[in-house]
């Protein structure tokens, strides 16, 4: 995936391209967990994910990350 969206993207295919990933049980146990990094950011702003955990402080602490990094999309 990786080594075409760059190039996809540059190329404009993406702009009528949404995608949605909803995560059940999001918190973060490792570095790899953390959507809003690494190859997914390639997908931005076309990438909306929505994460679903239960516990709530980790819910939290995920959302002021959000917020402090500022990922809008």
């Amino acid at each position: 995936m990786s080594l075409f969206i760059p190039f996809i993207k540059a190329n404009g295919k993406l702009e009528q391209v949404n995608i949605t990933i909803g995560i059940v049980g999001s918190r973060k146990i490792s570095s790899e967990d953390d959507y809003c990094s690494g190859r997914w950011v390639k997908l931005a702003p076309n990438l909306t994910i929505y994460g679903f955990e239960v516990d709530t402080d980790a819910c939290d602490s995920a959302n002021e990350n959000l917020a402090v990094r500022q990922v809008n999309w």
